[in-house]
């Protein structure tokens, strides 16, 4: 639902996964994207991003992964 990241998907449309996945992340076509459509500095969708590029172009096993937050007492 959020407009930022439906405005860096609609950008983003074409992909180099080499180029991607090789390069420091903050260099990464998807991390600029990000910057320019002004999502929050921890949001977990562009690393998301990258992880199915990843996976798409055979670089990585598809697999699960997730950032959870858990308060300790």
């Amino acid at each position: 639902d959020c407009s930022m990241i439906r405005a860096l998907a609609q950008d983003l449309t074409t992909v180099d996964a080499f180029q991607e996945i090789f390069k420091p992340l903050a260099q990464t076509h998807v991390a600029e994207l990000a910057a320019t459509h002004k999502l929050h500095t921890v949001c977990p969708v562009p690393i998301g991003i990258l992880k199915a590029i990843e996976a798409a172009a055979g670089l990585a096993l598809p697999a699960e992964a997730s950032i959870s937050l858990v308060k300790r007492e």
